[in-house]
């Protein structure tokens, strides 16, 4: 027996008794996985080691208004899928260490110094591509350099390949190489406007391998323990494939022809989206669909949580390389970020964790110098 929101289900072969403790119209349910059922029935399976569920059509009779209940019931899945430790729904994250942060208010100006006139020249001044010597903290610095087994024309390939970025790289994306191993970069992309990302900035530590590009880079994302994204993992890990189309399965790399340009800008197309759920392998069936909406919202509100706690991190700790964009772009945004914080919230949970990020941020930007309009500080 599985035991659901005020639903009991005995699933005896492949036929259901199901026993309702109120009047209602079961279009849906969940039945454990494994369970034998008819072919044609599965509508959506969850990966291994998360909570192995099937949602199964066992009416053929839909009603001309949505059932609430249904709706009802998904929702209370979906919240204990937030208390999960594992899967895309998990709130389970690090959670930002904010007791030293909220004790210091003494501003911490990443050698912007506190003119005014200071702050302006170093943030308008940086460019979106250069060379640096040394990124001390890179992802990938502790191992052997593929310098050490390239040829002059692997070597002119990758300066080839940085003059296209300094020529090309959108206003949204901005590189540092490391001037002393060319297969090291740096890449930190700017949340869309109109997404659950915007205003964040996020982080990507790229290595070359020695067959570049006939192989894509190594790609490592400054999570900061949040899984912000389904192809985004807490470890850090890239995942460059996209769910199937009817032309196929889809990557982000072509072997050959991609560049270090065309991974970036397909990174801030097909990962920091509007719907950013869809790009789960599992749940991307669910396009379109009623459930998927609900679902889709539900992600939506706990990645707007993750990426406010992750601009919190970047400004406690701003990546090498990047500690006047990061001071510089905050200060810039501040109000866009705090009208984010005091959207307005349909569910307890949600206004709870909104009113903990506000708390965080304000911190954060006092630390950076950046002013909190008054409004939002009552």
């Amino acid at each position: 027996m599985k035991k659901v929101p005020d639903i009991d289900i005995y699933p005896p072969e492949a036929r259901f008794t199901i026993r309702a403790s109120f009047d209602c119209v079961i279009t849906k349910v969940l039945v454990s996985a494994g369970t034998e059922v008819k072919k044609g029935q599965p509508l959506y399976v969850r990966g291994p080691r998360r909570t192995e569920d099937i949602l199964l059509n066992i009416s053929s009779h839909v009603p001309s208004k949505e059932s609430k209940v249904e709706y009802l019931m998904i929702h209370k899945i979906l919240l204990m899928n937030r208390r999960s430790h594992v899967g895309i729904f998990s709130m389970e994250d690090v959670p930002v260490d904010h007791r030293q942060q909220l004790e210091d208010d003494s501003p911490m100006l990443w050698g912007l110094g506190n003119e005014e006139d200071d702050f302006l020249k170093k943030f308008e001044n940086f460019r979106k591509f250069d060379c640096v010597r040394g990124i001390s903290d890179h992802f990938f610095s502790t191992e052997s350099s593929a310098l050490n087994q390239q040829s002059k024309e692997w070597a002119d390939m990758v300066r080839k390949d940085w003059m296209i970025l300094e020529k090309y790289l959108p206003e949204t994306i901005f590189v540092r190489v490391d001037e002393s191993r060319m297969d090291l970069l740096r890449a930190v992309i700017i949340g869309p406007q109109g997404t659950t990302y915007r205003d964040g900035l996020f982080f990507f530590d790229l290595c070359l391998p020695s067959n570049y590009p006939a192989s894509p880079p190594r790609v490592h994302y400054h999570s900061g323990g949040f899984c912000i994204h389904p192809k985004l993992y807490k470890c850090g890990k890239v995942d460059m494939r996209l769910p199937k189309t009817t032309s196929g399965q889809e990557t982000m790399w072509v072997p050959g022809t991609s560049n270090i340009l065309d991974l970036l800008v397909s990174i801030q197309n097909q990962i920091f989206t509007i719907n950013p759920m869809y790009n789960d392998l599992t749940y991307s069936v669910m396009r379109g669909s009623p459930y998927g909406k609900l679902y889709s919202s539900c992600y939506n509100e706990n990645t707007i949580i993750k990426s406010l706690k992750t601009m919190v991190n970047v400004m406690n700790k701003p990546p090498k390389s990047f500690e006047d964009f990061v001071v510089g772009h905050f200060r810039n945004c501040v109000r866009n970020v705090m009208v984010t914080c005091n959207r307005k919230a349909y569910s307890v949970m949600f206004k709870d964790d909104l009113a903990l990020c506000r708390k965080l941020l304000v911190a954060a930007f006092n630390k950076i110098g950046a002013k909190v309009p008054e409004e939002f500080l009552t």
